[in-house]
């Protein structure tokens, strides 16, 4: 069995996403699943009192870093499956 590949990346950057799954397939030669449970919780507060950049920051981690993932790995995941 091999070991496991860590992968530190801050999932609301597009190209650390993409770097992550490249670095999936280099060790691996293929990539059979994806987890997507990178995420932040903070605080909501009315938008009187949120500052638009760790609004902006929420979003980005919670909702474009999984599209990200998902988008750099779709092709990899249908290979992985045709091939089974």
């Amino acid at each position: 069995m091999s070991e496991p590949l860590i992968c530190m990346a801050d999932v609301s950057d597009r190209k650390a996403c993409y770097n992550a799954v490249q670095k999936t397939l280099n060790r691996f030669g293929r990539l059979d699943a994806l987890d997507n449970n990178a995420g932040i919780g903070q605080r909501i507060s009315s938008i009187a009192q949120t500052d638009a950049d760790s609004w902006r920051y929420n979003i980005d981690v919670n909702f474009m870093g999984p599209f990200y993932l998902i988008n750099a790995a779709i092709a990899e995941l249908r290979n992985t499956k045709e091939t089974r």
